[in-house]
């Protein structure tokens, strides 16, 4: 999924749960967002086969992401993506069941005129 190179995304994620389902260090974004942009609702679900994020409370006008980039990719950058610390940051966040998605959501919002 994140691999350009579908044979490595496959060894990548062999002893995984999801065998080929393999998102690289992605995960990382959601502590950026969380550290850098405290502005925004940023949710956990548990979605195979890799989980889900849903962010609400966006900002358009927001540059702090664009004027930080090169600092946080060398921040983020050195923060391994092994296994350890993987479950470090599942440790730290709450993880939601995927329905928690979709209860309660106004869905007449698609079909207002």
């Amino acid at each position: 999924m994140a691999q350009r190179n579908e044979a490595e995304a496959h060894k990548m994620g062999a002893d995984t749960h999801f065998p080929g389902a393999w998102t690289g260090d992605v995960w990382k974004v959601v502590s950026i967002l969380k550290k850098f942009r405290k502005d925004l609702r940023v949710h956990c679900f548990s979605a195979a086969p890799t989980g889900l994020v849903l962010i609400t409370n966006l900002d358009p006008s927001s540059t702090i992401l664009r004027d930080n980039y090169l600092d946080l990719v060398e921040e983020y950058g050195k923060i391994p993506n092994d296994q350890a610390t993987i479950e470090a940051f599942y440790d730290g966040i709450e993880l939601l069941a995927p329905e928690d998605a979709v209860r309660d959501f106004d869905h007449s919002l698609f079909f207002r005129v």
